[in-house]
């Protein structure tokens, strides 16, 4: 099952959600700004990223809330989930998890390997074929 991450005031996740509605592609959806993740399942999240915090992390919304790069650099691991986990606005969304596979934010490349194998297979058999 497809797990989405999302936050309610956020562009990307209103993107995210409505092109799975149009694609009818069936997900669970979490809203971390009201239910925050825990650090365990952060880390477990982080588990499947391809760069670590660096795919998750909002540097942006760390310079919103005037954090220094540099002292965040210089966090452990723990302390940076702590960091996060205490304030959700660090972690980018959306992001979705299926099976092994992570996507974070909504870019139109990315989302297209949401859509199941077989359908898309099926639209490129149909495209060469007709």
């Amino acid at each position: 099952m497809l797990k989405i991450y999302v936050e309610k005031n956020n562009s990307s996740s209103r993107k995210l959600i409505k092109w799975l509605k149009r694609q009818k592609i069936d997900y669970e959806e979490r809203y971390i700004d009201t239910k925050p993740l825990s650090e365990d399942e952060l880390l477990n999240i982080m588990s499947f990223t391809e760069n670590g915090f660096d795919d998750l992390f909002s540097y942006r919304a760390m310079k919103d809330m005037n954090l220094d790069e540099d002292s965040v650099d210089s966090l452990s691991v723990k302390e940076l989930v702590r960091l996060m986990v205490k304030n959700p606005r660090l972690i980018r969304k959306p992001f979705a998890i299926k099976g092994k596979q992570m996507i974070v934010g909504y870019g139109k490349d990315q989302v297209q390997t949401l859509i199941p194998k077989e359908r898309r297979l099926k639209a490129i058999l149909h495209y060469q074929f007709g």
